[in-house]
């Protein structure tokens, strides 16, 4: 009988690949996590295209219907998905654990329509299109042109129904905590940080921009709803200026500039508030006044925390580093006032530098493990050297339970340049499997010339002396082994080793119903040599 590994991290594994579970999506499939990021993406670039439209910087162009319908197609795509795809259990269903994936279509769809359905329905449905249907609609019929004229405003006001899409934007943090699961990476969570909030400083102006330009805009959705497009209002575009009293420009209005002038200046305008007030356009009517007088206030406590939050992650980036730098000029000054020498000195320095890298010292991470129950740390220490352990091609073929045991009997030792691991011909007490270093023969030097990895170059060993722990004779070293820099290594002891195979082995011998059972590759290889011995 064999034995094949089931450990929970390759289940886990094998659950993300696939892409069906019980005939439903996966939602932990790399195809899925694509998809929606594909969607976060798109509802990005749709609040950037949105208010400009809104704006009607330009007049409507193929491009403004290709996008109508492309985003509508790809929102109503993902609304279906969503009534297929399984979800994690939460504290409505009782009858599952929590985090287990509810793969019942009954309850996927329950759930949906309790949850997201509504704002990814309102938000995909075609608004602007129905209201110009109904428009065109009165349009043809006998009515008189006042009321034509009255439909018309109501109708262009009822584009402001596009805004509904921004609705999604509230799922980009549960898509982004999705995503967040997948990345291991400090540095890149730092760069995203302030990413995120470039970004947002960055919309705050596109935004601004887009609705100031309709303030000053006449026939535009603000003048519409605030009755400002009559023939007497005055408004910021249409005021005469001149560019300078030297050149030959004469005077010019904002409204009859080319459309990249009109954004930008809008932008740089918007910009310019958040800090002061820009000299080069005044509002001249009331509507515009309070808008300015509003934005101003919201522009003083928004500036001041996107400065706040940029300088916060740009110093993240060194945050860790910087702190351990000043405590190692501290170390470094204590060192030689003691006046313990250079060779020490240098063995310490690394010793610390080690401790960093392996995030053992000034690591965030370490408060909250200290504070999970010990029977949780002991298996998020066993499920790191589970990892390592299988580098022994013994130990390639066991069942997780019993590499388990393995792990009790493994220590995490740290070594120092020149440090002497075994020696030849001396009682191999223990297996070594490196995790972090670099661990080479004594005595095997690299030719003149050769670099590290090349054929001349020594040997990188990761496994040491593993031959001692699958037999129950005396066992000698058969090199003498040393560490070329700091290395971290699982120092898995061969008595602790043997002990604990044999219990399970008698454990296992006890609870077995019939006298001769087949052996499997699971059983200790220690074991089996001392039962043909007795034998």
């Amino acid at each position: 009988m064999t034995v094949s590994r089931s450990s929970e991290s390759e289940a886990s594994e094998s659950r993300k690949s696939r892409r069906c579970i019980q005939g439903t999506l996966n939602p932990e499939w790399t195809g899925r996590l694509t998809w929606d990021l594909c969607v976060l993406l798109l509802v990005t670039c749709d609040s950037v295209v949105l208010p400009f439209q809104l704006a009607a910087f330009c007049e409507e162009s193929s491009f403004d219907v290709f996008w109508l319908w492309s985003t509508t197609f790809f929102f109503l795509c993902d609304l279906v998905m969503n009534f297929f795809t399984a979800y994690p259990a939460g504290k409505r269903d009782d009858h599952l654990q929590e985090g287990e994936l509810v793969t019942e279509k009954l309850r996927i769809m329950l759930n949906y329509l309790r949850g997201w359905f509504w704002i990814d329905f309102m938000s995909t449905v075609p608004w602007t299109v129905i209201a110009d249907g109904l428009q065109s609609g009165a349009a043809s019929e006998k009515s008189s042109a006042d009321s034509v004229l009255k439909l018309a405003k109501v109708v262009k006001l009822t584009r402001l129904l596009r805004l509904m899409r921004m609705l999604r934007l509230w799922k980009l943090s549960v898509i982004w905590e999705r995503l967040e699961r997948q990345i291991g990476s400090i540095t890149f969570l730092n760069v995203v940080s302030m990413l995120k909030v470039l970004g947002t400083w960055t919309a705050i102006c596109h935004w601004g921009a887009c609705i100031w330009w309709m303030f000053g805009k006449r026939d535009s959705l603000v003048t519409a709803f605030t009755m400002q497009d009559d023939a007497t209002a005055i408004h910021w575009t249409e005021l005469e200026r001149v560019h300078s009293a030297y050149d030959e420009v004469g005077q010019w209005r904002w409204v009859d500039r080319p459309v990249a002038e009109q954004y930008v200046f809008c932008f740089y305008w918007i910009l310019g508030v958040m800090r002061t007030m820009p000299a080069e356009v005044t509002p001249v009517n009331l509507t515009e006044r309070m808008f300015v007088l509003l934005f101003m206030f919201f522009a003083v406590g928004a500036f001041a925390v996107n400065i706040a939050r940029i300088t916060q992650a740009w110093f993240r980036f060194s945050a860790r580093k910087d702190a351990f730098k000043e405590e190692m000029a501290c170390a470094r000054m204590h060192l030689r006032e003691i006046k313990c020498g250079p060779a020490l000195q240098l063995r310490a320095e690394s010793y610390f530098h080690h401790l960093f890298q392996k995030r053992r010292i000034h690591a965030k991470e370490l408060s909250l493990l200290s504070a999970l129950p010990e029977g949780l740390r002991r298996k998020l220490s066993r499920a790191h050297m589970v990892h390592y352990l299988r580098q022994v091609p013994e130990f390639q073929d066991w069942a997780e339970p019993m590499l388990a045991r393995v792990c009790d009997a493994s220590d995490v030792v740290d070594y120092l340049p020149g440090d002497k691991l075994t020696q030849k011909d001396q009682d191999a007490e223990a297996a070594y499997v490196l995790t972090r270093g670099f661990l080479q023969i004594f005595g095997a030097r690299p030719a003149a010339g050769a670099r590290l990895g090349s054929k001349e170059a020594p040997r990188r060993l990761t496994v040491v002396d593993e031959h001692c722990l699958f037999t129950s004779k005396a066992v000698t070293c058969s090199e003498t082994v040393v560490a070329l820099e700091c290395s971290e290594v699982l120092r898995v002891d061969r008595q602790r080793f043997l002990e604990l195979m044999q219990e399970s082995w008698n454990v296992a011998r006890l609870a077995s119903s019939t006298p001769s059972r087949p052996r499997s590759p699971a059983e200790p290889h220690a074991v089996r040599c001392d039962r043909r011995s007795q034998l």
